[in-house]
């Protein structure tokens, strides 16, 4: 085996972008948040719905006697944290788009394939 690889030029070296630790943070707030956020939008629905009685729930579902409905409170928590995270995935790919990489074809059409030749 050669010893090539350890004479690599430093131009040669794909440096990787470093994340920041201030975006992970922000990133874990936002997760943090959307779940709490949802928790706690379960636990104003389920007590709204006992005045209102816009669902009927059926008791089996408020098994644990020290907080009933707690099943469907992280469901609710869930369901915001999926449909949080596609709300702003969109809003950010509207504000900055994708761009094309070096090397990717825009129009296929500006390049058109290579003749072959006939081997006999």
């Amino acid at each position: 085996m050669g010893a090539g690889h350890q004479f690599e030029i430093d131009s040669m070296k794909q440096r990787k972008k470093e994340i920041r630790p201030v975006w992970s943070a922000v990133g874990c707030f936002i997760v943090t948040g959307l779940t709490t956020g949802g928790y706690l939008l379960g636990s104003w629905f389920v007590s709204a719905n006992k005045e209102a009685n816009w669902i009927p729930l059926p008791p089996e579902l408020a098994w644990p006697a020290q907080n009933p409905y707690v099943l469907l409170k992280l469901a609710f928590a869930l369901l915001m944290l999926l449909i949080g995270s596609t709300a702003i995935s969109i809003v950010y790919v509207l504000f900055r788009p994708i761009k094309p990489g070096k090397y990717d074809v825009i129009d296929p059409s500006i390049f058109p394939p290579t003749p072959r030749r006939n081997r006999r």
